[in-house]
């Protein structure tokens, strides 16, 4: 069994390799969207497929599972959206008040900032 800290690390990789790919197809169908824009959907785009993994190895014995301190991390990131609507679509740690509360007040966070420094 892999430590924490390795595991972190391979799934920060995992993570940053699906951003970037999903911000390159973004790009080569160009949707005429800011760079920006492209990076926050591909972010969440990732996040959204590792809460899908981590679903998928959820029942088997000593799985190599995504620590839920990264999902907190990546969420901070920019993230959210994605680790919340995975959440949701799996069904997955939807039952843990330690892990669901910190996402979902990350994105309120996100969506209050946005909002704000979009009206002011």
């Amino acid at each position: 069994m892999k430590s924490k800290k390795s595991l972190i690390i391979t799934y920060s990789f995992i993570w940053l390799i699906i951003t970037i790919i999903g911000f390159i197809v973004q790009f080569v169908i160009d949707t005429h969207l800011p760079w920006y824009l492209l990076v926050f959907v591909a972010m969440n785009f990732g996040g959204f497929v590792l809460m899908a993994f981590d679903k998928s190895v959820a029942g088997m014995k000593n799985p190599a599972r995504v620590p839920e301190l990264f999902f907190h991390i990546i969420a901070l990131l920019g993230s959210a959206i994605g680790i919340v609507v995975g959440m949701y679509t799996f069904r997955h740690k939807t039952r843990k008040p330690a892990f669901y509360r910190w996402p979902l007040l990350i994105l309120l966070i996100q969506i209050g900032g946005i909002l704000f420094f979009t009206l002011f």
